[in-house]
């Protein structure tokens, strides 16, 4: 049985400027995604300042994690697909 294709992105690939962006803040949503998890450690109870920081830590990880596949798109098998804008 052949697996389906996966569905391609309705856009091009990033340029080597949109690249470095999107990268920068891949790391900062990252590194601020993990700091508000980090508060939520210890925390015997849930509060709506606990879900909130919870939902604030999820966003800013899936965000970080879609930066980071934008970028890295030819690793994804896309390449053949998308063309690098020049």
């Amino acid at each position: 049985m052949v697996a389906p294709a996966s569905p391609l992105p309705p856009f091009s690939r990033p340029s080597d400027e949109e690249c470095v962006a999107l990268s920068l803040a891949a790391r900062y949503l990252l590194r601020a995604g993990t700091q508000a998890a980090t508060r939520l450690l210890g925390r015997s109870q849930v509060d709506p300042e606990a879900e909130l920081l919870a939902s604030l830590a999820d966003s800013l990880l899936q965000g970080a994690a879609l930066c980071d596949g934008l970028v890295h798109q030819d690793s994804l098998g896309l390449e053949a697909t998308t063309r690098r804008r020049r």
